[in-house]
């Protein structure tokens, strides 16, 4: 299958985002779907505004340079849209013609045979010997059909037998990514194989303008199974994983049991430890997620004397974990408030992971500084600050609700994802009416609104404090 990379007249630069994220999205596994998902969000979100600007003036339409989105509506624009209620079968079915004509421009450039259904381009990809095939097959039913999660269901549902262990590894990923716990029952079937299934790691890089595959490497889709059923919180699996653990000698991070629901296997684990693992930043959090109390003075030599700001906010938050003095909470509370708006950032530092350390800690100072780094006109920073103050608190704080109700300031997928998380009628409608009126856009989010938060969420919160509401598992 090859990518022919063609020049449109209108949206050249939104096209070629798209098809380029589109071949290599899945390719890198469930490892990497996280930043594929996001970089695929900025290309849908400006091939959407692509098809708008098409639709008002196709002929009149300038070619926007790659990456270049306007971030926020114009005033004109912001004040002229109406209130817009559920769609009705009409609107969903335009829009979803709409949607799907331009995916098939993009298809056509990627090489792609749309004169079949996107059934029978499932089907013959799933069919097929190549590993490529069938996760871009999977991942353009999932991802660029918009279709509502029961058709999915119904889609996908038909493979969770399949011969080749890949498609039902793919496929019970995609189950659960639409809410569907069924995925789970497919997962751990995979985990409690006795012998290891290896499977080759492939993506399309592009080189001197010919795109070209290029094998990243090989695993053992067992675990890829095991960390997916972590992900997605599917405790149900917690004793599957311990066996594959226990009969494969590893391959299985132990923090992973803190998610499935068996917390003292995770301080187990912390206890067994004997040598402080001096490292960077991530090393540090998971010696305070694995209750490492035997590591606080060698942390607190790491906090008193480190040039790094990661490494002193990091061992902050796990000293602060394991002792709870107020110390390490007042160093947070006070880095942070530095973070919110300096425009250099400090030595071996990044702002947005002091804001992620203390969502994860419930105190009334800390939701004071949350709330001021809402206002921070650093992405990160404020996305981590609203997705931790709506959902991981018990109920989500008043100022973070008027946040998603404003028009500007919080990225697009960002704030549809946390409305989707937080289901409620008002956050919904106000999405709703700011999508602009029935169309392509206003449908994606009424058939993605319902996916499991879990798809995202560990991105801006490194510990999860209350089970989410609407979240399956």
């Amino acid at each position: 299958m090859r990518v022919r990379v063609i020049v449109p007249a209108v949206g050249v630069g939104l096209v070629l985002v798209a098809v380029l994220v589109r071949w290599n999205a899945w390719a890198d596994g469930p490892e990497g779907q996280l930043s594929d998902a996001r970089l695929n969000s900025v290309a849908e979100e400006g091939v959407q505004r692509g098809v708008a600007a098409s639709d008002r003036d196709e002929e009149a339409t300038e070619p926007r340079a790659v990456g270049e989105l306007p971030s926020t509506p114009s005033p004109q624009r912001a004040t002229d849209v109406a209130e817009v209620s559920p769609l009705s079968a009409e609107e969903e079915q335009k829009g979803l013609e709409a949607m799907r004509g331009l995916f098939e421009k993009i298809a056509i450039a990627a090489g792609v045979d749309v004169s079949v259904s996107w059934q029978e381009r499932l089907d013959q990809g799933i069919q097929s010997d190549d590993d490529l095939q069938i996760r871009n097959a999977i991942r353009e039913v999932l991802y660029e059909q918009f279709l509502p999660p029961a058709r999915l269901s119904a889609a996908f549902g038909r493979y969770v037998k399949h011969p080749n262990p890949l498609v039902r590894f793919l496929v019970g990923d995609a189950l659960l990514r639409i809410g569907d716990d069924s995925g789970a029952d497919v997962l751990r079937a995979l985990v409690r194989e006795p012998a290891a299934i290896p499977v080759r790691e492939e993506k399309v890089v592009v080189a001197v303008g010919r795109p070209q595959r290029k094998r990243t490497g090989q695993n053992d889709l067992r675990f890829r199974a095991a960390r997916t059923l972590a992900q997605f919180r599917q405790t149900q699996a917690a004793e599957d994983v311990l066996a594959l653990k226990e009969r494969s000698g590893g391959g299985v991070p132990s923090e992973m049991f803190g998610k499935l629901g068996l917390p003292h296997l995770v301080r187990e684990a912390g206890q067994k430890y004997t040598k402080f693992p001096d490292g960077g930043p991530k090393t540090l959090i998971l010696l305070g997620i694995y209750e490492a109390r035997q590591f606080a003075a060698d942390l607190d030599v790491v906090f008193r004397g480190s040039k790094s700001f990661d490494r002193r906010t990091a061992a902050a938050w796990a000293l602060y974990e394991l002792t709870e003095q107020e110390e390490y909470l007042d160093f947070l509370v006070e880095a942070a408030r530095d973070a919110i708006d300096r425009r250099q950032r400090p030595a071996g530092g990044i702002d947005s992971h002091v804001i992620r350390y203390l969502g994860s800690i419930d105190r009334p100072e800390v939701d004071e500084v949350l709330v001021a780094a809402l206002g921070s006109q650093k992405y990160l920073v404020q996305s981590s600050a609203l997705v931790n103050l709506t959902l991981n608190r018990r109920e989500p704080h008043p100022a973070a609700l008027a946040k998603l109700r404003e028009r500007t300031g919080v990225g697009v997928e960002l704030r549809r994802n946390v409305a989707g998380a937080l289901k409620d009628p008002e956050i919904d409608e106000i999405i709703r009416r700011d999508a602009g009126g029935p169309g392509p856009i206003l449908w994606r989010w009424e058939a993605r609104k319902d996916w499991s938060p879990y798809v995202w969420i560990d991105d801006y919160v490194l510990k999860l404090l209350y089970p989410l509401k609407d979240a399956r598992g």
